[in-house]
């Protein structure tokens, strides 16, 4: 077990976990750009859904430019399932009025806010639609006696596989299998 995190790594992290956050919700905020009749709304909308897009394709490029480590998975589940269940936050849009008031923006904000917070704290960073459109998966993977993190890859992994992983966060690597780098 590693001793005692550093402020650094933490904050590192957090940075992960909101570039993840917004990448999760970049779909989200093109519905919402196309639905709001407001112009500042809709160029807001439209730099949110960029923005959670280019910090995902970030993310992703960033770890995976760094020499991996050889892990053999005890454990592999396929969490794609969970992804249905998070798209009902995306109905949002539809129940929003196409030109919003200052208190219905607020309730918005509160909501995304709201979202942001438990995604985060709830560990549902395997939970991406965005990284499933540009082709990645989200599996849990247990490695060893019980250590349990969620790999971002292209391809599949199988229990007793050896894999190459990059280091996200804490709980989230990237994974290839036979020392292949995923394509982009």
């Amino acid at each position: 077990m590693e001793g005692p995190r550093s402020w650094d790594e933490v904050a590192a992290d957090l940075v992960v976990d909101v570039s993840l956050f917004l990448c999760s919700y970049a779909p989200l905020f093109a519905i919402l750009a196309i639905r709001f009749r407001t112009a500042w709304l809709e160029i807001t909308c439209a730099a949110l859904a960029a923005l959670g897009l280019a910090a995902g394709l970030a993310v992703i490029a960033r770890f995976r430019r760094l020499a991996g480590q050889r892990w053999t998975a005890t454990h592999v589940e396929d969490r794609g399932y969970e992804v249905a269940g998070y798209l009902a936050s995306y109905l949002l849009p539809f129940v929003t009025v196409p030109e919003p008031g200052v208190r219905d923006l607020i309730g918005y904000a509160i909501f995304l806010f709201i979202a942001g917070v438990v995604y985060i704290r709830s560990g549902m960073l395997q939970v991406n639609p965005t990284l499933y459109l540009l082709g990645w998966r989200v599996m849990a993977v247990t490695v060893g006696e019980g250590w349990v993190g969620f790999a971002l890859g292209r391809r599949t992994l199988r229990p007793g596989q050896p894999i190459s992983v990059r280091r996200v966060t804490d709980r989230v690597f990237i994974a290839s299998n036979n020392d292949e780098r995923d394509a982009a």
